[in-house]
């Protein structure tokens, strides 16, 4: 589930990254999560609480530790594709796509070698993704705070 786990704090991750989780999004979790079948096999309502209580409680490490995750795995072309575009689709789902949500997909996606042309053939209209960005400041995300989620 090593793998499964990493696309569902990418949807949590990408979720958060805008201070809130909208009702849309949790929608777009519940039938992710649905379409893949995990809810038959793992507490899936647990594990995102996990992260809840983590991210609250140490909320730049938490992020960090993501984005570390994905810097020191080594991922098929196929699963990078298809964790940036879960990433899309969760920053999309509220139909209202904040500047920080953006930010934060620019951070995903540098931690991956792959080409800019390769995700434009997988997502040719997402190009405003893939912009140069500012750099971030270190302690941007601790005016995180998330409510537990329920599903």
């Amino acid at each position: 589930m090593e793998y499964n786990h990493l696309l569902l704090k990418t949807v949590f991750c990408c979720m958060a990254s805008d201070g809130s989780i909208a009702p849309e999004e949790i929608d777009y979790v519940r039938d992710f999560i649905q379409s893949r079948q995990w809810d038959k096999e793992y507490n899936i309502e647990e594990i995102l609480n996990s992260y809840v209580v983590n991210l609250n409680l140490s909320r730049s490490s938490f992020i960090k530790g993501y984005l570390e995750q994905l810097k020191n795995t080594s991922y098929s072309t196929e699963q990078i594709l298809e964790i940036l575009g879960l990433a899309i689709c969760t920053i999309e789902a509220d139909n209202n796509i904040e500047y920080s949500e953006v930010k934060f997909f620019k951070k995903i996606r540098n931690c991956f070698t792959i080409s800019d042309d390769a995700i434009l053939a997988k997502f040719p209209d997402k190009s405003d993704y893939l912009l140069p960005d500012v750099e971030y400041e270190e302690d941007e995300y601790t005016d995180i705070k998330i409510d537990y989620i329920s599903l």
